[in-house]
C-alpha cells in the first residue's frame, strides 16, 4: 500500500489588508447591498436631473430625500402672464416653502390677448390662424381628418382646397360650438388681463420674486403660443381631438392647456405699447425688491435665449418680432425707467436682445440707451444681439461706444450690424480681450475683406460665420 501524500502548503507571502484594497471586512461580506439612496448626494443630483419630467414626479415619490432633489429640477423654471391661470400658479408656486427655493429661471409671458369688437372679427383671426398653420406645413393638398369635430373637419379641408381664407366662411361657422367657446375664452382673458394690468400683475411678480432667493434668470418673450404650434408635427385626430391631450410640452400652463379649436392670442394691433407695459412691469418688480440678484437676461431674443450657456451652438429657430426700437428711445427719455433699466441691468452676466426698427438711415440715435446700457455692464460675459429692420444699415459704433470694455466678455453672437475691417479687429481684440467664441455674418462687412478679419482675430477666439437665414446680414 503505498504511502498516503504529504498535505502540500502554500507558502504565505505578505498579506494585504482588506482594507486596503477597497473590500469589505470578511465578518461584512454577506451584509445587504449598496442601495441607490446610499450614493453620494452628488451622483444622485447627476442621475436625477438627466430624468424627464414625467419620470421627476414619480421620483418625488420614493421617499422624502429623492422629493427634495426632485423639486430643483421639476420646478426649476416658472411662468408667469397677464393672465388668472398663469398668476394663480406663479403665486402658488411662490407660496411654497420648497418649490419656491428651486425656482431659478423666470418666463414672463408679453402675449396679449386684444379686445375683439365681434363675433365676426374672431372668426377672421381663427380662420387666419388655421392658413397659417397650412403655411408652416408646407403647401398642397392636405389629407382627409377624421376628426369629431365635423364642421372642423370641413374648414380645414376648404381651407386646405382654397389654399388660404376667403369671406365666404363666415356665415357658415359663426354658430358652431368650437368657433363659440373660443370666441367666449377669448374674451374672458382679454377682460381679466386688462384688469391685471392695473396693478395686480405687479403686485404678484413683486411679491413672487422677494420669496424666490435662487432666482437668476428671466426671460421676455412673446412667441410662447408660435413656438407650441412650430413643436406640432402633424395636425392629425390625436393632435386635434379635445378629448385627447396636447402633444405640447412648453410654454405657461396657459398655452399648455389652450384648446387647438381656438386661435392664438398672436394677434393684437399695439405691439409696442403692450410690451412698453410689460418692460415697465417687470423692471419695477426686479428694482423695488432691493438689488436685482438676476445674472442672465433675454428680452424678446428667443424661447431658449441662454443657449449660448450650455451649448456651443445656439438655437437658430427664431419666431418674428423683437424689441421695438422706439421703447429704447422712450427709456432713454423717462428718467425714472432709465435709472430703473440701468440699476437692473448692471450686474448681468448674460443678455439677450432682438431689435426691431424702422428708422430711417439718416435718423440719430436709433437705438436710445443701448449704446450707454451695454457699456454700463461691465460683468458681461454673453452676449446675443440681433437686429431686424427696414431699410438703412445699422453700424457697429451705433452700438458698441468705442471707449467701452468688456474684460469679462466670452461669447458674442451679433447680427444685422454691419462694421468695418478695422472697427471690428479692435472692438475684438481691445474691448473683449477674453472673447472666446464669435458668431457673426461676414455679409455684414462693409470693408475689409472677411478673411483679413479672422486671421486679425486673437488666435483663442473660435469664430462661426452665420448665413442670412441665422439672423445675419447688414440692414
Amino acid at each position: 500500500m503505498p504511502p498516503k501524500k504529504k498535505n502540500q502548503t502554500r507558502g504565505k507571502g505578505p498579506r494585504v489588508s482588506r482594507r486596503l484594497q477597497g473590500l469589505p471586512a470578511e465578518n461584512n461580506i454577506h451584509t445587504t447591498p449598496l442601495r441607490a439612496i446610499d450614493i453620494p448626494i452628488e451622483l444622485q443630483n447627476t442621475i436625477i436631473g438627466a430624468l424627464p419630467k414625467s419620470d421627476l414626479k414619480n421620483v418625488r415619490l420614493v421617499c422624502h430625500q429623492w422629493g427634495l432633489l426632485a423639486v430643483n429640477f421639476l420646478f426649476d423654471k416658472v411662468y408667469i402672464s397677464a393672465s388668472k391661470k398663469d398668476l394663480d400658479i406663479f403665486r402658488m408656486v411662490s407660496e411654497h416653502d420648497t418649490i419656491c427655493k428651486a425656482v431659478t429661471m423666470l418666463v414672463y409671458d408679453v402675449t396679449t390677448f386684444s379686445h375683439v369688437s365681434s363675433l365676426e372679427e374672431y372668426i377672421v383671426l381663427f380662420i387666419t390662424d388655421m392658413s397659417d398653420i397650412f403655411s408652416i406645413y408646407g403647401n398642397g393638398r392636405r389629407k382627409v381628418f377624421k376628426n369629431p369635430t365635423k364642421p372642423f373637419h370641413r374648414l380645414i379641408n376648404t381651407l386646405s382646397d382654397l389654399g388660404g381664407p376667403n369671406g365666404s366662411e363666415l356665415d357658415e361657422y359663426e354658430n358652431d360650438d368650437y368657433i363659440l367657446e373660443g370666441y367666449r375664452t377669448w374674451m374672458s382673458h382679454a377682460e381679466y388681463e386688462h384688469y391685471s394690468m392695473e396693478g395686480l400683475l405687479l403686485g404678484t411678480l413683486r411679491s413672487g420674486l422677494s420669496k424666490m432667493p435662487r432666482l437668476h434668470s428671466v426671460t421676455l418673450t412673446s412667441n410662447i403660443f408660435t413656438h407650441k404650434l412650430l413643436e406640432m408635427r402633424n395636425m392629425d385626430q390625436q393632435s386635434l381631438d379635445p378629448d385627447t391631450p396636447p402633444r405640447q410640452y412648453t410654454g405657461s400652463p396657459l398655452s399648455r392647456t389652450w384648446n387647438h379649436l381656438h386661435a392664438r392670442p398672436d394677434h393684437h394691433n399695439n405691439v409696442s405699447e403692450t410690451i412698453q407695459r410689460h418692460l415697465e412691469t417687470l423692471l419695477f418688480a426686479l428694482v423695488r425688491n432691493g438689488p436685482p440678484t438676476i445674472l442672465n437676461l433675454s428680452l424678446l431674443a428667443d424661447l431658449n435665449p441662454l443657449s449660448l450657456l450650455p451649448n456651443p451652438s445656439p438655437l437658430r429657430r427664431q419666431a418674428p418680432g423683437g424689441l421695438v426700437s422706439d421703447l429704447l428711445k422712450m427709456l432713454n427719455a423717462n428718467d425714472i425707467l432709465h435709472k430703473a433699466v440701468l440699476q437692473a441691468f448692471h450686474g448681468l452676466e448674460s443678455f439677450s436682445l432682438r431689435i426691431q426698427t424702422a428708422s430711417e438711415p439718416d435718423e440719430e440715435d436709433r437705438f436710445g440707451m443701448l449704446p450707454e446700457l451695454l457699456e454700463d455692464m461691465k460683468q458681461l460675459k454673453h452676449l446675443r444681439l440681433d437686429i431686424s429692420g427696414i431699410g438703412g444699415v445699422y453700424f457697429c459704433k451705433e452700438v458698441f461706444n468705442k471707449d467701452a470694455k468688456w474684460v469679462q466678455m466670452e461669447s458674442l453672437h451679433v447680427s444685422g450690424v454691419s462694421f468695418g475691417e478695422k472697427e471690428f479687429v479692435c472692438l475684438v481684440r481691445e474691448q473683449m480681450p477674453k472673447l472666446r467664441r464669435l458668431e457673426i455674418c461676414p455679409s455684414s462687412l462693409l470693408k475689409g475683406t472677411w478673411g483679413a478679419v479672422v486671421k486679425a482675430l486673437p488666435p483663442g477666439v473660435c469664430v462661426e460665420e452665420l448665413g442670412d437665414r441665422d439672423g445675419g446680414g447688414g440692414g
